[in-house]
């Protein structure tokens, strides 16, 4: 977990490209849908950002991950560990979030578990830079966790063929949580 990530361009001689995992829970999402808001409900609205940097708990997720009931093993280091040191670091418009560029490389995917950093580092944090995208922002009320974000990935997959956008396949998603409400970041392509 503690391995550092690979620079862009500085991918092993083994790469393959795979779908990213993004897609493939799209994909496995698609029949996962249970009383889930219709797709032509689905607010969204297009957010451009320039780069910015997280500030928490770095690792990876692997492939083969089991789940802890509604997480993964990150998020729950995260929750014991680093959540209360990065209280005060909590603001909008990213307040808690996670990114993710959603390729694995050897059966891991980077990701980052933090707050925006904001000129003050705290503690044994990682940093970790993420690049300016443009991102579909969509919504959902709590509660959060692995079985909410299948619904919303399955709603997420009916909106991409009669939206105008595409998957970027190379740019972070992110998951941010607010204190009302939770949001899924996709990064996108217009067509």
């Amino acid at each position: 977990m503690n391995e550092p990530a690979k620079k862009p361009g500085q991918q092993p001689e083994s790469y393959q490209p795979q779908k990213p995992e993004m897609m493939k829970l799209l994909e496995q999402a698609q029949d996962h849908q249970s009383g889930a808001q219709p797709v032509s409900e689905l607010a969204f609205r297009i957010e451009k950002k320039e780069s910015f940097q997280i500030m928490g708990l770095s690792g990876y997720e692997y492939e083969d991950t089991e789940r802890n009931s509604e997480v993964t093993g990150l998020w729950v280091d995260f929750t014991a560990k680093y959540d209360k040191k990065l209280g005060k670091h909590y603001t909008a418009p990213y307040w808690q979030v996670g990114a993710c560029n959603e390729k694995y490389v050897d059966g891991k995917m980077k990701m980052i578990i933090g707050a925006e950093y904001k000129g003050k580092m705290a503690k044994r944090m990682s940093l970790e830079t993420i690049p300016a995208a443009t991102w579909a922002v969509f919504s959902f009320p709590y509660p959060s966790g692995y079985s909410k974000y299948m619904e919303a990935a399955a709603q997420i997959n009916e909106w991409f063929p009669a939206s105008g956008y595409t998957l970027d396949e190379e740019a972070y998603r992110l998951e941010v949580y607010i204190p009302d409400h939770w949001e899924i970041w996709m990064p996108v392509l217009s067509e």
